[in-house]
């Protein structure tokens, strides 16, 4: 740093997103020329719930991550709570379920995961296999936007309030506002 002479480098860049860079490279939203330099080769990486397969080998790395992180043995994931936990759809993706891992570790305080103690925390009591789609909820979902918009109207659009009074996380709350483009004065 500093130098005047020239350093010979050899790199790879390696990038992700969420954002379909292609037509924001339409849209001039991004330069043509950053996205050819980038787009050498693409990965695509399918949403959790579209690999369920990988959800109990991902547990069980979070387990281990968070074993050397607490200095202590991990409880044991029964085979219940973690056919529930492959069934979740996962909506905050991996980082989501990171997250739930770690807080049933902690609610766990070192004992087994059960499906009970699962459930509570995804499902808010209800296991998934007893869950039924009536149709109120095709109603509710349809409405989703409405009633989201609303709430957050209400809530004076600050998202930790609003995802708490809607009972969901803030990060399934922000990638609702995004999927239905809200935003104050939208």
């Amino acid at each position: 740093m500093g130098s005047t002479e020239y350093v010979k480098a050899d790199v790879k860049i390696i990038s992700a997103t969420n954002r379909n860079i292609e037509k924001m490279v339409e849209q001039k939203k991004f330069r043509s020329d950053l996205y050819y330099r980038l787009n050498t080769y693409q990965i695509h990486m399918p949403l959790l719930k579209e690999r369920p397969g990988d959800i109990p080998e991902l547990i069980l790395h979070f387990l281990s991550l968070l074993g050397k992180e607490f200095n202590r043995v991990m409880p044991l994931v029964q085979q219940q709570a973690m056919d529930e936990l492959s069934r979740y759809s996962w909506p905050g993706n991996v980082r989501e379920l990171k997250n739930v891992v770690e807080r049933l570790v902690l609610v766990s305080k070192g004992r087994e995961i059960t499906q009970s103690m699962v459930a509570s925390l995804i499902n808010k009591g209800t296991p998934l296999e007893s869950r039924e789609e009536k149709p109120f909820e095709k109603k509710l979902f349809s409405h989703e936007k409405e009633l989201i918009e609303q709430a957050l109207i209400s809530c004076g659009w600050n998202i930790s309030k609003t995802a708490r009074t809607l009972g969901i996380t803030r990060n399934t709350l922000r990638y609702r506002i995004k999927k239905h483009k809200l935003g104050p004065g939208l």
